[in-house]
């Protein structure tokens, strides 16, 4: 899923919230830019040539840390421009591809325990702007803070800085105006019926005849960006480090004497990713962390419904936890007897929008905002609730009492840019061409399925979420208009067994660790525990936690923190069964200091 990696960095990085009720987060009260870099200044090679990079790093910010910051930047980035074949199954097809990879590597000397790769954030975004906010906030320190491991990622096909870049729409703007007419053409929900169903799938089929006009036909790269070729792209990656140390600087490492196994960090979509590669190639793993895990089979099937089954619950721990804080929760009343009062008032205002959209005044802008707005906030603050609830009380509550210069700026999906800039940078944050091509790509071809089919998927989504399953269907109905012209070739996807017994030579991978929330509106941790079955040995480790990712949207437990750190430097894993219990409580502000400091949005 696409869209909301920025949205949570918005809402949870740049707000200013000044009162000290613990309900409310206290925030960096400054803008934090990403540094920028020309990539183009690299020239690619079929080698791994490593490039000073990124020289203006963003600092680290002692406001978003949970723990004590590093006396300074504790790795060092350098920039690879990685050449590969366009279509590894077609050794005719001489075209290729740029991957855009990025190193973090420790500052003095090399690293002892070698290379992890991450994939982080959802398909579609560059991992290479994403590690950046991360890294800023300590992330890679809360896995190694000794400082044994460099850190690498890439962005993928088709995604971010690699080239070519799989995008339909000529600018940003172009794009951000036609959304906007989509959805004023109409919301998809069965109550909306079939028209409007209609009129959103001729939308579907119109961008979709938009990519195949923008593409170059046997170069187009939206047919070779199934995660099976990503996972072909990291074994080549794999195969070109130099686990002995860093070569000279602007030259080639030279080849190592032995295949390297895997290290290896998947947040999300990059679950996906992980579970790909140790399914084809098991005897090339040696650890692997998957957290906040894709159900993969229902990832490469035809309608995608292991997604939302825990939104709503995980939606309606706001009325607890607001009921439980009493006045520090905005939303709360004296005339409170339970929870249910809270959520009729948040019913009360979303029949308000639906009726008269609000508004608000910000900065010289004007924005209405509709029930379907509200509604995608409410989502979103269920992948980051432990400090997304207590922004979204405080919103909500000046929409009751009719404000129109809210503290909080709203979290607007798709704001207008007020400049048609389509440079590399914009481009590379969130290309949602790329994650309709991967998703497509990778998933079961529904462009013949009738709407009457599609509004059965919707109807069974609604049963699964009230809050969430016009997103689900937004996002597979691009698939419904998905050209069979990009679809990739049979032999580019893998749709499983997913299990490290495939290889006939019977060397199997090292076990798993799989780590989830109890309670993940995107990823339940079901997913981790169907998955974990097909690899022997491998073990889940839950934390008693909400949100989407153990590390990624709540603060992870020293309990968790531990577990990662030893299964990473010796392959030790919990024991089974064992449950990390969270560190702080919402209600009591210990977590509001401390959150904040990365965010993986949605797949």
């Amino acid at each position: 899923m696409l869209g909301f990696f920025y949205l949570s960095i918005i809402w949870t990085l740049s707000l200013q919230v000044t009162s000290t009720a613990v309900w409310r987060k206290q925030l960096h009260t400054q803008d934090r830019e990403l540094p920028t870099f020309d990539w183009f200044s690299i020239p690619p090679s079929r080698q791994l040539v490593w490039h000073e990079c990124y020289t203006t790093q963003i600092p680290p910010d002692s406001t978003q840390y949970a723990l004590p910051l590093p006396p300074s930047p504790s790795r060092k980035p350098y920039c690879a421009r990685l050449s590969l074949p366009l279509d590894y199954h077609n050794s005719s097809n001489s075209n290729k591809i740029s991957l855009a990879v990025l190193k973090l590597s420790v500052a003095q000397g090399g690293p002892s325990h070698g290379t992890i790769i991450a994939s982080i954030g959802g398909a579609g975004n560059s991992r290479v702007q994403e590690v950046q906010a991360v890294e800023a906030m300590g992330f890679f320190d809360t896995i190694d803070p000794d400082l044994e491991y460099d850190f690498l990622v890439f962005d993928q096909r088709g995604f971010g800085y690699t080239t070519p870049s799989a995008k339909c729409f000529g600018s940003k703007l172009q794009l951000k105006v036609w959304k906007q007419r989509m959805r004023d053409l109409g919301q998809i929900s069965t109550s909306a019926g079939k028209e409007s169903l209609l009129i959103q799938s001729a939308g579907a089929h119109a961008r979709g005849d938009l990519c195949v006009e923008s593409g170059n036909g046997k170069t187009d790269i939206m047919k070779y960006m199934t995660t099976a070729y990503a996972a072909r792209d990291m074994l080549e990656i794999l195969l070109l480090l130099e686990e002995r140390g860093r070569g000279p600087l602007g030259a080639p490492s030279p080849s190592g004497t032995h295949v390297p196994k895997l290290q290896y960090l998947g947040f999300s979509y990059g679950t996906f990713l992980g579970l790909t590669f140790a399914s084809l190639y098991p005897q090339l793993v040696s650890r692997m962390l998957l957290d906040g895990t894709v159900d993969a089979y229902d990832w490469v099937g035809k309608w995608q419904m292991a997604h939302l089954t825990d939104a709503d619950v995980v939606w309606s721990t706001f009325y607890t936890d607001c009921f439980g804080a009493n006045e520090y929760c905005p939303m709360w009343r004296d005339s409170d007897s339970e929870p249910k009062d809270i959520e009729n008032r948040v019913q009360v205002l979303l029949d308000k929008l639906s009726k008269r959209p609000a508004y608000s005044i910000s900065n010289g802008n004007l924005r209405m905002i509709t029930k379907r707005d509200l509604r995608i906030a409410m989502f979103q603050a269920t992948l980051t609730p432990t400090f997304a609830f207590a922004n979204l009380a405080d919103t909500m509550n000046e929409l009751l009492q009719g404000n129109t210069n809210l503290t909080l700026e709203f979290p607007f999906e798709d704001d207008i840019p007020f400049s048609d800039d389509y440079d590399e940078d914009n481009r590379a944050g969130t290309n949602e061409d790329a994650g309709a091509a991967l998703n497509c790509g990778d998933t079961e071809d529904i462009s013949e399925s009738s709407i009457d089919e599609f509004l059965q998927y919707l109807s069974a989504l609604e049963k699964q979420s009230s809050i969430a399953a016009f997103y689900q269907a937004e996002r597979r109905l691009r698939c419904l208009g998905w050209p069979k012209s990009l679809r990739p070739d049979a032999k580019s996807r893998f749709t499983g067994p997913f299990t490290s017994g495939n290889n006939s030579d019977n060397e199997h991978s090292n076990p798993i660790l799989f780590l989830n929330n109890r309670l993940d509106s995107q990823t339940p941790i079901e997913n981790a525990y169907k998955m974990a079955k097909g690899f022997p040995g491998s073990i889940v480790l839950e934390q008693n936690a909400k949100g989407h990712c153990a590390f990624g949207n709540s603060i992870p437990s020293w309990c968790t923190i531990s577990h990662v750190r030893n299964y990473i430097r010796n392959g030790s894993l919990p024991k089974p069964g064992t449950i990390c219990e969270a560190d702080c409580n919402p209600l009591n502000g210990t977590c509001f200091a401390a959150s904040g400091r990365w965010s993986f949005g949605a797949l």
